[in-house]
């Protein structure tokens, strides 16, 4: 629960933790990802508390990307060809039992 002892941040306080612009903490409001209170008259003023950053951070947090390992070569029963070789490939033809 929020208290007055809370810390309050504007947006340029919010904007500089995150160092982003002003204009991207908005969005962020506006969007509906960032909690946040409005104070005052005409629509107040915006602020975010502590926890309210916090919140937005955590929500944002993303695991280490790995790469996924490349699987092993199928084994051909081409006779050990991986590419082809014209020269190889009629010497393999010559060679095959009838």
């Amino acid at each position: 629960m929020l208290s007055v002892k809370d810390t309050m941040l504007f947006v340029k306080d919010v904007a500089e933790r995150l160092r982003v612009s002003p204009q991207c903490v908005y969005s962020l409001v506006n969007r509906g990802l960032l909690e946040h209170h409005r104070v005052g008259a005409s629509g107040g003023r915006i602020l975010i508390s502590e926890q309210q950053l916090q919140t937005y951070l955590e929500s944002t947090k993303r695991g280490r990307v790995r790469a996924e390992p490349k699987p092993a070569p199928e084994k051909s029963s081409a006779g050990g060809f991986t590419m082809l070789d014209g020269d190889r490939l009629r010497e393999a033809w010559k060679r095959r039992s009838p």
